[in-house]
């Protein structure tokens, strides 16, 4: 007899996936093929909240019921040879497959026509090209690429996604995406074989796969070195990171990625950014909060803004605001040529300004209306996240907010916190019974991302009882939880307003 829990998984996996039918008819569209070519709008459908809600039920029972059904020394020794899951992904990106795949058509290629024309050494194979093989077969278990027949492959729609051209269809022009230009073959191959230029004018995706398994898949092999690390150990005043071990340097990875040698890096690191931003909702920026009812004229503060790109659709919702984006002195004047290039009336204006400033002094600005902080303190370990918070308090006004825009991490089991009970929009909605409460599987991709923050910069992924915490030592108070639509990687809002006694800095 079955479990009733794998019958109880059967059953909402059933009715979930009814449910987005129902949704697809009512809409009349179809739901994504693997089959069909990617777009980002094909797969906005994903992320609505009628979909997405039975996404999750389905995508986190299924990984349940295998839970269930396989092996435990089978999913153990999995999870720990999945590694090279990862390095066979950064082959085939950093290696051309994908876009030798994409002129290849829908008919493939040979895996010994592939080594051909990427360029790696034949010779280096096996008998039957046995390397390329296991990387081919790794893929296809993962549904990345498809084989319809032996030593041939072609793209799968996941890895159409990682195109670095677009191929308009219906028609036989070939137009990069770099400049919409018709490119010949040899210009083409020239284009996305060279290292410095193949990411740009993509859609971050590609950039975003590459730079994960480069730099984060190397650092993580050294994470039980960094955790067993003496304290104190080479007079280094906090412990090294997997990075710091596995790139041999003292740095954290952000003035690190600004050394001289590392331009292909920090070229590759922008443009993963935005490909990371492809996996959000639509305009998540402007939703939840009450930007409308700011005065006219209010300053939003984007810290850490970086080249301006949420500030950007901020001001372009929302013209009767003014935006300050404060970054670096580089990346400050880059993003005045990201807006000379995407919205420059920001700029002439006056609406949008950039000012160069350090995070980890007092903010210059003390009339702002809203402090924004989005994708910063996950960077950063709780000391220095205080000392960040801090510098924001000081220079806040009595009726500055602050707009702290990351994930929440949820615990695998159910819980009833003081925080929870008082802050509104603190709780997560409880998913039904049996699945785990933090929606397991479905949202493995947070716990994925905290790790990888923890192995790359210190950093950490929190609860809304850690921002609370966080926020309470620095002189803040949490006033409310705006969620949006839990997906794969659900970025929610969390506001704060200062604390009746001001804090003063400490030097």
């Amino acid at each position: 007899m079955a479990q009733p829990t794998m019958l109880a998984l059967a059953k909402l996996i059933s009715e979930s996936v009814a449910k987005v039918d129902g949704f697809c008819v009512a809409q009349g569209i179809n739901f994504p093929s693997l089959d069909e070519p990617f777009t980002i709008e094909s797969e906005s459908i994903k992320l609505h909240p009628e979909v997405s809600e039975a996404v999750n039920y389905i995508i986190s029972a299924a990984a349940q019921l295998i839970a269930i059904l396989r092996p435990v020394p089978v999913t153990l020794s999995t999870s720990a040879i999945h590694v090279h899951v990862s390095s066979a992904l950064r082959v085939v990106v950093d290696s051309n497959v994908i876009e030798i795949l994409r002129e290849a058509g829908p008919q493939g290629l040979h895996v010994k026509e592939i080594s051909e024309k990427n360029g790696i050494d034949p010779g280096k194979l096996e008998a039957h090209d046995m390397a390329s093989r296991k990387i081919a077969e790794a893929s296809c278990v993962r549904a990345y690429v498809q084989r319809d027949r032996p030593e041939c492959l072609h793209n799968q729609s996941h890895f159409i996604c990682f195109g670095y051209r677009q191929i308009i269809p219906g028609a036989n022009t070939k137009v990069c995406r770099k400049s919409g230009i018709d490119y010949d073959q040899a210009n083409l191959s020239k284009y996305y074989f060279s290292p410095e230029d193949k990411f740009i004018g993509t859609n971050g995706i590609a950039a975003y796969i590459s730079r994960s398994t480069d730099e984060s898949v190397k650092s993580s092999g050294f994470l039980y070195e960094a955790l067993t690390h003496p304290i104190g150990a080479e007079n280094s005043p906090s412990p090294p990171s997997p990075f710091n071990l596995a790139f041999k340097t003292d740095l954290h990875i952000f003035p690190w990625l600004a050394q001289e040698g590392n331009e292909y890096r920090l070229r590759r690191f922008g443009i993963a950014l935005d490909g990371f931003d492809k996996m959000l909702p639509l305009n998540g920026i402007s939703k939840g909060y009450h930007w409308d009812s700011l005065p006219i004229g209010s300053i939003v503060v984007d810290v850490g803004g970086g080249v301006g790109s949420e500030a950007m659709k901020i001001a372009q919702a929302h013209p009767d605001l003014k935006l300050i984006v404060q970054d670096t002195e580089n990346v400050v004047a880059n993003g005045i040529k990201f807006f000379r290039n995407k919205f420059i009336q920001g700029l002439t204006s006056g609406q949008v300004t950039f000012q160069v400033h350090d995070f980890f002094t007092p903010n210059p600005v003390t009339n702002a209306r809203v402090f924004f902080l989005r994708f910063i303190l996950h960077d950063w370990p709780d000391a220095t996240c205080i000392q960040i918070l801090k510098n924001l308090r000081v220079s806040a006004a009595p009726d500055t907010e602050l707009i702290i825009n990351e994930c929440l991490i949820q615990y695998a089991c159910s819980t009833e916190t003081i925080v929870e009970k008082i802050v509104p929009g603190a709780r997560m909605k409880s998913p039904p019974s049996p699945l785990l409460p933090n929606l397991g599987y479905a949202r493995v991709f947070d716990y994925l991302i905290d790790l990888q923050m923890a192995i790359i910069a210190h950093g950490v992924e929190r609860t809304v009882e850690q921002y609370a915490a966080l926020l309470q030592k620095s002189g803040w108070e949490l006033k409310e939880v705006l969620r949006m639509p839990e997906s794969s990687y659900s970025l929610h809002k969390l506001v704060a307003v200062p604390q009746s006694q001001r804090l003063s800095v400490e030097r």
